[in-house]
């Protein structure tokens, strides 16, 4: 599909093909018939991503704070990729659309939206300039017969202005000023008529003033004194009951001015970027109410609202976001809202740079622009990137990572005696148990036919192929980590990406040289020439990928997790029991060579080892994928590395579990929780993981004592051994070490250690979960929190049978 882009480091407006987006359970696909580009809004994002670094800077100056603080706790290093992976993406453009319904996701319900149908759309991010679109249903909205879809494409945009008149609080026979007539301010006016208010318009330019006049407002040019000595006479010499300041200007001259048209306590909506470096005078003498509005409405740039579908009760929250696009949609149907007189250019999508540039030049006057789209025509399932000449592609002012400090110092690849998955699962009720090594199984079934991506059954496969990646899930983590580790480690055939993003797979395929990008993830995984699937998804589809890649012949590499419920696992070790490729899971810490050495050293011991974990993970906000309760949470989304990293260092079999919950949000979401491993030989491993992040404290620091042996590993940074420095360097995690011995293990079996790690610390985790949900639930109820009350009656993670010696 064609996509409407601008590039966050600069560059001109493009139209690009990308394959169409894939719709989540809360969201609805939609075949765009037209969009809107709001002129003021479009205008200052294209002209940020075209300013400098001191410009952009200066526009967000908290996003400045985050880079200094990550540069403070995790080094200049991985800060600086960051910055760089961030202006290496892309900004889709638009926010205001309409089109036909063509699949809606299982969860979107109550809303009467079907395929076939005609719908509103809306937000930035979704409801873009672009052939399809995939939209939460919440921020969808039928559209009647009578309105059409070129009307129907102003419903958020309208949704602006009649928040700002929302938030003014004003009724029939209520003078309205408003300042500013670009398309927002138009659509601002024309709502108050409709709402009976009275009217008047300010503004400089005469399109606008014409516009606004023949709508049935009073016009009036910006001339300071007479504009407001009009204003008076207008409101009977008392002054207006609301002003709307819809105009966008970087000066404060504006806003100074507008207590002259106010009443005394009246109220001034800011809905405009404007600035605010206010005199406090006259807004105290008038007692002046300031108030700003938020883009469209209540649930806006609230994850549980617009990426969950959690509606607000009508009788608690009237107005959301979706019902104020139904509101404008009413109006239109109706006919109290014309919008129609508004357009004063149209353009086909593909033209959409035209637009643009005359948005930027202001060569003649505007106010909506409309972008067409040809329904007809048919979109590829697949974009077929241009050649490199067989060069693989670097990502934008990124590096691969370095070979690992040290390494020289470890052997590689070290055996884990006694961590069979035998072992590790045996405790799980209802999870099967894989009968040994996979080398064991694939040698065993060395007569079977191969499949046809070269899974051989030998010990040693082909030591020279140069195996076929194909990738899903292009997010940060793919872009800044996991691709350089799997370059730096050998990879250089890279087929076909794909992800629920088109627009991300197709920038994320060009920088690294992918030849395809895919509609869809069985596009990737059924590929002829993909012979590994990287899985880099959000965590809720990790499981039933990886089974489908398995059943399809292909070697995985997961991220972590691998399952999110004992039942997906169950799935998982199904599908690895009857497959031929590799199954490995990026658990990188265990292959870090501060963790190495650690195992090297405490290998020796005589007696039971405790380990102490400190994690120092920091806080995440509420709009964070950490917070989603679909995706694991914290516990079983990072404290799964912990888990695996004790379960290396020590790899006595797991013979209980516990778990303690802390904070708020239940037990996947809660801020902090504490997690102990009981192991075979009288061991413990406790991982004390707090959202805490003091300043100056790594993030992560393992301390063991065995007998006289005391050894800190700190934040894999440095490790010592009775006081003495054994190990130290840059932060090395392991990350392109893991993927060096998925590749060996590609070409060579036999020799391969316990390749089902991944398995049996996912059990632990599960396990975990369990603990920590009975835990939350006997608690006494005197000490419980709602949330864990409520978790007594729906708790986090399936119901599973479990035994005093394993979960308690």
């Amino acid at each position: 599909m064609k996509q409407v882009v601008q590039a966050v480091s600069g560059g001109a407006v493009e139209v690009l093909d990308v394959p169409a987006p894939r719709i989540g359970p809360t969201e609805v696909l939609v075949r765009t018939t037209a969009s809107i580009v709001s002129p003021g809004t479009e205008r200052a994002v294209t002209a940020l991503a075209r300013s400098g670094l001191v410009a952009k800077a200066r526009a967000r100056p908290d996003l400045v704070r985050q880079v200094v603080q990550r540069a403070r706790v995790d080094g200049i290093g991985p800060a600086a990729r960051a910055v760089r992976a961030r202006l290496g993406g892309d900004i889709p453009l638009g926010y205001s659309a309409a089109g036909t319904v063509l699949d809606v996701g299982e969860m979107v319900d109550g809303t009467g939206i079907v395929p076939g149908q005609l719908v509103a759309t809306g937000g930035a991010g979704w409801a873009n300039h672009a052939e399809v679109q995939a939209v939460p249903g919440l921020l969808c909205v039928p559209v009647p017969a009578e309105v059409p879809a070129a009307d129907a494409a102003f419903a958020t945009v309208g949704s602006i202005a009649l928040h700002g008149l929302r938030l003014a609080d004003v009724g029939p026979g209520a003078k309205v000023v408003v300042v500013g007539l670009g398309l927002v301010g138009q659509l601002a006016a024309r709502i108050a008529l409709a709402s009976g208010c009275d009217v008047a318009g300010i503004d400089v330019a005469d399109l606008p003033l014409a516009a606004a006049d023949r709508a049935g407002v009073l016009t009036l040019r910006e001339q300071d004194e007479a504009a407001t000595a009009a204003v008076l006479r207008w409101a009977r010499g008392r002054g207006a009951d609301a002003v709307l300041v819809c105009a966008a200007t970087r000066t404060s001259d504006l806003i100074g001015r507008v207590p002259a048209l106010c009443r005394d306590r009246a109220t001034v909506v800011v809905v405009g970027d404007v600035g605010l470096e206010l005199d406090r005078t006259p807004f105290y003498d008038r007692e002046l109410s300031v108030r700003f509005a938020r883009s469209y409405g209540p649930g806006r740039y609230e994850r549980a609202y617009e990426d969950w579908g959690v509606d607000y009760p009508a009788g608690q929250v009237r107005w959301t976001e979706g019902r104020n696009l139904e509101a404008v949609v009413d109006l239109l149907a109706t006919g109290r809202l014309k919008v129609d007189d508004l357009v004063t250019h149209s353009f086909a999508v593909d033209d959409a740079a035209s637009a643009y540039a005359l948005v930027e030049s202001r060569s003649e006057p505007y106010l909506a622009i409309r972008f067409d789209y040809d329904v007809s025509r048919t979109l590829p399932e697949s974009i077929v990137l241009p050649s490199r000449r067989g060069q693989p592609g670097r990502l934008s002012g990124l590096s691969g990572l370095p070979g690992p400090s040290g390494a020289s110092r470890l052997s590689l690849p070290l055996r884990l005696p006694g961590s069979s998955l035998a072992a590790g699962l045996s405790r799980v009720p209802g999870l099967p148990v894989l009968p040994g090594p996979a080398g064991a199984r694939r040698a065993a079934r060395a007569g079977d036919s191969a499949h046809d991506n070269g899974a051989h059954t030998d010990s040693t496969r082909d030591a020279g192929r140069r195996y076929g990646i194909g990738w899903i899930g292009a997010g940060a983590f793919s872009a800044t980590v996991l691709l350089p580790a799997f370059r730096a480690a050998g990879f250089d055939r890279f087929v076909t990406v794909g992800s629920a993003g088109g627009l991300r797979a197709r920038r994320f395929g060009e920088r690294a040289g992918f030849t395809r990008i895919a509609g869809s993830p069985d596009a990737v995984i059924d590929d002829p020439d993909v012979d590994v699937v990287v899985i880099a998804t959000p965590h809720d589809a990790h499981a039933d990928l990886v089974v489908r890649a398995l059943e399809a012949g292909r070697h995985v590499w997961c991220e972590k997790p691998l399952a999110l419920s004992f039942d997906e696992l169950r799935a998982v070790a199904d599908a690895a029991r009857g497959a031929d490729g590799v199954l490995f899971t990026g658990f990188n810490r265990r292959w870090s060579p501060a963790a190495r050495l650690a195992r090297e050293q405490l290998d020796a011991r005589t007696s039971p080892l405790t380990m102490i974990y400190r994690v120092a993970a920091g806080k995440v906000t509420d709009g964070h994928w950490y917070a989603d309760r679909r995706q694991g949470g914290r516990l079983l989304g990072e404290v799964c590395h912990f888990v695996d990293t004790c379960t290396f260092l020590n790899p006595s079999e797991i013979v209980s579990v516990r778990a303690h919950p802390a904070g708020r949000g239940g037990v996947l979401l809660a801020d902090d929780v504490t997690v102990v491993l009981g192991h075979a030989d009288q061991s413990a491993s406790v991982i004390v993981y707090s959202s805490a992040r003091p300043a100056g404290v790594g993030k992560e620091r393992l301390e063991a004592l065995a007998g006289d042996t005391h050894l800190v590993l700190d934040d894999f940074r440095s490790l010592t051994v009775g006081g003495r420095a054994v190990w130290q360097g840059r932060q090395d995690k392991g990350h392109e070490a893991a993927v060096r011995e998925f590749h060996r293990r590609l070409r060579n079996t036999n020799d391969a250690p316990e390749t089902d790690f991944g398995l049996t610390t996912s059990a632990h985790v599960l396990a975990a979960a369990a603990a920590a949900t009975a835990t939350a639930a006997t608690a006494p109820a005197a000490t419980r929190s709602s949330a864990q009350r409520a978790e007594h009656v729906t708790p986090d993670t399936p119901s599973t049978p479990t035994t005093p010696s394993t979960v308690t």
